[in-house]
């Protein structure tokens, strides 16, 4: 489908204008190019642990995330892209629970092999402006089945901030 060169362009908020340009200028200015979307649905994560090595995995926060179908541009050697918005709610969960963190963008693969790497863009960032919030979002990620209740667990590891250390480490989530 090509680029409506008339089609608006959306903002949230008067004030999210700046954002909004630059998401639709990823989305839709990339050389004129046709975006296609590729085979994929539309997924629902949730966070299981976040563990920085070498510290026992942990939840400290009730986390999910949501991700459009994967989109592909139209020239041979491009890899997929989705939209995502991750959500990260204070424990234990109730009506009173504070958003810990809340980002959205853009996920770029950057590999498919030996194991799939995305960076995350963040467009939108509930810690803009903090230590820390304009570190690199990179992981690798390896899908297993669980023996056990036959779901798909996904592992990701990369570099990320530490709030809590304040500094960049190692990290390590388990998605379902």
């Amino acid at each position: 489908m090509r680029q409506n060169q008339d089609a608006p362009k959306h903002s949230i908020r008067d004030n999210d204008s700046d954002i909004s340009r630059r998401l639709h200028s990823t989305l839709y200015s990339m050389d004129r190019t046709i975006i296609s979307v590729s085979a994929g649905k539309p997924s629902v994560s949730a966070r299981v642990s976040i563990s920085w090595p070498p510290a026992p995995p942990i939840e400290d926060s009730s986390v999910l995330v949501l991700s459009s179908s994967p989109h592909r541009h139209t020239s041979p050697n491009a890899l997929p892209f989705l939209l995502y918005l991750d959500l990260r709610l204070s424990l234990p969960l109730s009506p009173s629970s504070q958003i810990t963190w809340g980002f959205a963008g853009i996920r770029h693969t950057l590999q498919v092999d030996p194991h799939p790497k995305f960076r995350w863009d963040h467009f939108i960032d509930s810690r803009k402006g903090r230590e820390g919030c304009d570190t690199v979002d990179e992981g690798e990620t390896i899908v297993s089945r669980d023996a056990v209740t036959g779901e798909n667990v996904e592992v990701e590891a990369g570099f990320g901030w530490n709030p809590d250390a304040g500094r960049v480490q190692r990290y390590e989530e388990v998605w379902r």
